[in-house]
């Protein structure tokens, strides 16, 4: 049986995490032995780490403890791989020392932001790079960027569903078209966009937004809070028309919610992305939009569609059981050397 030493920040039972899905995937594999560690920042609140990061030293007090504690850890069990979320707060020095002391050892990340995104990331994060055995990331569109960083085998982990987190609930309909997700620039712009089409077209519809940092945007626009866990799920399933807007980093791809909506059983109106394309078929399993005027005709179109909305919705969510993108089946499937016995 192999040992595994999970390494992390942050999540919570109820709270869609691809941190939290992946360590439940590795515990029900019954070859490995895992043992968890959690990395922590000094604060988790967002507010608190604005002012903690005008005082670095406070920072770098707290980083120089945990990099610590993660070596006393290691050197106490004989563990066979080192398996980093992100790896935000770990120094490449550590993990050098690491790999002197325990050369056998094989380290292994999972990234699921972009590294080379400094919004996301960090300058110890991508000098950590070529220190990992194994780099998972959830986008092909990376690997030219990971392999000029000198990363060694790069693993293609899409982000999946955890089935015990996401799935259908019951929800009467409440809202024509809705986003779960926190407000940026480019998200504001675009949902403005939509806002100012429906009231050129003399429409009714209503926008719903479920997340912070969004101000008020238009007359039918109307912004709620954030959903996680159970309310999430209900948010999903009582939406006529759930949007997907992809980041910066994500654009042309995936995100956690391209595979969410659809195992919530949603129906989804995803950003334009070939990626994204090699997992739903167009317009049978999930739709996707090139431009406002794009997105405002298909949710005209399937508003007034209710059969074929039904039908791209029950398609979607039943490509999610065909193929099975649970987390579970992406760790078995793409890491199964994990398994595996390793002689010195």
């Amino acid at each position: 049986m192999n040992k595994v030493l999970y390494i992390y920040q942050n999540y919570t039972n109820d709270y869609s995490s691809a941190s939290l899905s992946i360590l439940k995937a590795l515990k029900k594999i019954k070859e490995l032995d895992i043992k968890e560690l959690e990395i922590k920042p000094i604060s988790y609140t967002n507010n608190i780490n604005r002012i903690l990061n005008k005082l670095p030293f406070l920072r770098s007090i707290n980083v120089k403890k945990q990099n610590n504690r993660l070596q006393e850890v290691l050197n106490m069990g004989n563990y066979n791989f080192l398996f980093v979320m992100k790896g935000t707060d770990i120094k490449p020095e550590t993990l050098r020392l690491i790999k002197d002391v325990n050369p056998s050892l094989k380290l292994i990340c999972f990234n699921p932001d972009d590294p080379f995104n400094e919004a996301s990331s960090n300058s110890d994060i991508v000098s950590a790079i070529p220190l990992y055995d194994y780099y998972c990331i959830w986008t092909r569109q990376l690997d030219y960027q990971l392999r000029k960083a000198n990363a060694n085998e790069i693993i293609y982990l899409p982000f999946g569903v955890d089935n015990e987190i996401i799935y259908p609930v019951d929800a009467e309909s409440q809202y024509d078209i809705s986003f779960v997700g926190n407000g940026d620039a480019e998200r504001h712009q675009l949902i403005k966009a939509l806002n100012d089409e429906i009231v050129k077209n003399k429409l009714k519809y209503k926008v719903h937004i479920f997340g912070d940092n969004w101000p008020s945007i238009g007359e039918q626009v109307v912004v709620h809070g954030q959903r996680n866990g159970i309310e999430l799920l209900k948010t999903i399933s009582a939406s006529k028309l759930n949007l997907n807007l992809l980041r910066k980093q994500n654009k042309n791809s995936i995100n956690m919610r391209t595979f969410e909506i659809p195992a919530a059983n949603g129906f989804m109106l995803h950003e334009a992305s070939e990626e994204a394309k090699t997992f739903f078929i167009e317009n049978e399993e999930v739709v996707y939009f090139t431009s406002i005027k794009d997105l405002l005709d298909k949710c005209k179109f399937y508003l007034s569609n209710e059969i074929k909305l039904n039908q791209v919705r029950k398609n979607g969510y039943d490509r999610i059981l065909i193929n099975d993108y649970s987390y579970e089946y992406l760790i078995k499937n793409k890491l199964s050397f994990l398994a595996k016995v390793y002689e010195d």
